[in-house]
């Protein structure tokens, strides 16, 4: 048995989820809708389904939905479906402000809906490796860089791209941030287009981020540091190494003792490709 989805909101997002759940095994893809008739009808054409152009019209024809519209109108969309007690897919940024997911949250409550949020990158094959170490980060170092791709440009490049960076930080660290010094740079409209947040957690964990869309290239790259583990991965590229301090301590050792540096005794330093523990 299938499950029918709808797929609100016809713009980018709304279009590769449509084809991605027209290829799924186990679920049907019952409609979509769109606020402007023409791209619903469109996006209905070329799969062969429903379209509409209000959501609350959708609500008996699907199990659940995947609301893929512009930020503002996320709990809008949303609403009619969890109301009704069926679940859905939210497109991150959640909401435009933590009022307006608190109002969501607290309805999924009573009805018993269920509220996810894209947080894809959780399950990017490289964050799913990263939890089978017991990592205790002592700094971490984000970058997530891109080109403007006028998507999202209803909300400021911490809500469309540092958010994922924030939310790894989070699960990784699990400490209460004590200490965020932050700033932003508009460029292109109102809200900011380059960001650096630095987080300093209950715990001591130093977080240094930096999103920007307006880059020339795309990089998703973050660095952690441990007491017993270096870790550096590629989010885009779905790579990454881990250095771990027990299986170089002939290493650390041999630094310790011919006092390696600048000034040591030992004379140049060289840069040496640890094993992967």
């Amino acid at each position: 048995m299938s499950v029918r989805l709808a797929v609100v909101g016809c713009g980018r997002m709304g279009k590769l989820h449509a084809r991605v759940l027209s290829e799924l095994d186990g679920a049907e893809l019952a409609c979509v809708v769109d606020i402007n008739p023409a791209a619903a009808a469109a996006l209905a054409r070329q799969y062969r389904c429903v379209g509409l152009t209000d959501p609350a019209a959708a609500v008996e024809k699907v199990d659940g939905a995947i609301i893929a519209t512009p930020t503002l109108c996320h709990v809008e969309a949303a609403r009619p479906f969890v109301a009704a007690g069926k679940h859905v897919l939210v497109e991150k940024p959640y909401t435009h402000d933590a009022a307006a997911g608190a109002e969501l949250i607290d309805l999924a409550g009573r009805t018993g809906a269920g509220v996810q949020v894209g947080h894809t990158e959780r399950f990017n094959p490289v964050v799913l490796a990263m939890q089978t170490h017991a990592i205790a980060p002592k700094f971490i170092e984000a970058h997530r860089i891109s080109p403007f791709t006028f998507r999202s440009a209803d909300v400021g490049v911490v809500l469309d791209m540092m958010i994922h960076d924030i939310d790894l930080v989070l699960m990784m660290v699990r400490g209460q941030v004590r200490q965020l010094h932050a700033v932003g740079v508009n460029v292109i409209g109102s809200h900011e287009d380059i960001a650096n947040a630095r987080l300093i957690f209950d715990n001591g964990c130093v977080a240094n981020l930096t999103a920007s869309r307006l880059a020339i290239k795309t990089e998703r790259k973050m660095r952690v540091f441990s007491e017993h583990a270096y870790l550096s991965v590629d989010y885009g590229k779905k790579t990454g190494i881990v250095v771990t301090k027990r299986a170089n301590l002939d290493l650390i050792q041999m630094a310790r003792d011919r006092r390696l540096g600048p000034r040591g005794a030992g004379g140049q330093a060289g840069l040496h490709q640890a094993p992967q523990g």
